[in-house]
């Protein structure tokens, strides 16, 4: 059943329909010329539909862009596209120049339209979307994404990204370096080949933290395990990004490289424990020379005193032994003095002070001595001189309670812009390995010192071999007293 209406009424409707739309409509005859518009392409395009009526579309009032903000050809304008071609396009992105400078961004969709039933082509209707708010917005996001990720390439430190299951995903630069892997050699290790047990397992319990929404970001230290076998310490930053639906779809990690921090402040604490020592050392010395040496002193003056106004023999006898005894007593004060803080160091420098030492304590126990130098009296940094001593003195120890050595020998020498102190003995020698597991506190000790004065100690031993220590030292340690010649 078909009911006439009045195309007056007809058009009404299809007007009213048409300006309800969301999306702008314009309708191109077979032509190419504008036929009709609804108001959300007016509002859209800038033109009311009178100033676009017969305009072709072709026409120079059309100044479009392509998405990436080139002028577009006529040819490849969608509705133009259409008419020629009759195919239908949809979400083509263009833009199109207002008249105040502004660029409105649209997705167009056109489709050819005919007449009832015509097999013939009629025009072409456009749709237009507007997209400029996502258009710009997602323009925002891709130039944070190139800043972030020009940001992530040259940072200056390690930075990752990994996914919520814990996966590397990305690393830059810098990581790659410090760990010696490619990026793609570091995805395919696994948590355990770059980190210790421990540190992994108070990684994962904060990973996990920060995956729940406990914590926000995380800062903390650990070891990270390199190529070589190098372990590093440091410093791990760790930051979730969520979604709008406020779950985790990534995590950002920034790895700072601190072992050299921990090495300052691990030879600085050295540094002051050793300091402490040494000034508790001369504390000492100073009071068994001053207070109990001096009170022997006496004692034994006080003695020799009473002999001679005793008579009796027996009672002289005894007396003579109590001096004696005060004697070898006051003699073992003063080696202890000597031992805790030779003077010779403070007044004679380094080369005077080991060969004295090394005389008197190794001679007594039968050991044959070579002591060699070419820094002559030359002066260093205290502390150098001290730390030197102190390694001789406790390797002189160790061969004599330990090594049965025959022979001990120390070489004291200049060599490129370090001094180099050389200790060798023919004893029974150790197993360095067992020594490392006992926690030596000999050894312990000697690296301590050097590590604190800015040296090396590299220590070679072997059951029945003997023993070697190398200490080398930095020259930026001597003071400004000339190198004297050679002494041996």
């Amino acid at each position: 059943m078909f009911v006439n209406v009045d195309p007056a009424i007809a058009a009404a409707r299809y007007r009213a329909i048409g300006d309800s739309l969301a999306e702008g409509v314009v309708v191109f005859d077979a032509g190419g010329d504008v036929l009709a518009c609804n108001a959300r392409a007016e509002a859209m395009l800038g033109m009311t539909e009178e100033q676009m009526l017969g305009r072709h579309v072709d026409g120079s009032c059309w100044r479009l862009l392509g998405e990436d903000g080139a002028p577009l050809p006529a040819a490849k304008r969608p509705d133009r596209v259409s008419l020629q071609t009759g195919q239908v396009l949809t979400g083509v992105v263009i833009g199109l120049q207002r008249g105040d400078g502004g660029i409105a961004w649209l997705s167009v969709s056109t489709a050819p339209w005919a007449l009832d039933d015509s097999p013939t082509m009629a025009g072409v209707v456009a749709t237009l979307l507007d997209i400029t708010e996502q258009k710009l917005a997602t323009e925002s996001l891709l130039e944070s994404e190139q800043r972030f990720r020009q940001a992530f390439d040259n940072a200056p430190v390690g930075m990752a990204i990994y996914s919520p299951d814990g996966r590397l995903l990305s690393v830059n630069p810098w990581l790659c370096r410090m760990m010696g892997y490619s990026e793609a050699e570091l995805r395919t290790l696994s948590p355990e080949q770059c980190t210790p047990p421990a540190d992994l397992a108070r990684e994962l319990s904060l990973h996990g933290q920060l995956l729940r929404g406990e914590l926000s970001s995380v800062s903390f230290e650990k070891t990270l395990i390199c190529r070589d076998g190098l372990r590093l310490v440091v410093r791990k930053n760790l930051s979730v990004v969520r979604n709008a639906l406020a779950r985790p779809v990534k995590l950002i990690g920034q790895i700072e490289d601190i072992s050299g921090l921990k090495e300052a402040q691990s030879a600085a604490f050295s540094r002051s424990l050793v300091a402490a020592q040494e000034a508790e050392r001369k504390r000492i010395a100073h009071e068994l020379h001053d207070e109990i040496g001096q009170s022997l002193t006496a004692l034994k003056i006080t003695l020799g005193r009473a002999r001679k106004v005793v008579s009796e023999p027996s009672a002289q006898e005894s007396l003579d032994h109590a001096q004696w005894i005060i004697s070898s007593l006051m003699n073992e004060i003063r080696g202890i003095a000597h031992r805790l803080r030779p003077p010779e160091l403070d007044q004679l420098g380094l080369t005077a002070t080991l060969r004295t030492y090394l005389e008197k304590t190794l001679r007594a126990g039968d050991v044959k001595i070579s002591f060699t130098s070419d820094v002559g009296d030359a002066r260093f940094s205290p502390d150098i001189e001290l730390c030197c001593f102190r390694v001789t003195q406790e390797a002189a120890t160790n061969c004599l309670r330990h090594a049965a050595a025959r022979r001990f020998e120390v070489e004291l020498r200049l060599e490129s812009e370090r001094l180099s102190l050389t200790i060798r003995d023919d004893g029974a020698g150790f197993d360095l390995a067992a020594q490392k597991d006992s926690g030596s506190l000999g050894l312990i000790g000697m690296r301590e010192r050097v590590k604190a004065v800015g040296g090396k100690l590299v220590i070679n031993s072997c059951p029945r071999l003997g023993t070697e220590i190398l200490a080398r030292f930095p020259i930026r340690f001597f003071t400004g007293v000339p190198i004297a010649g050679a002494s041996s």
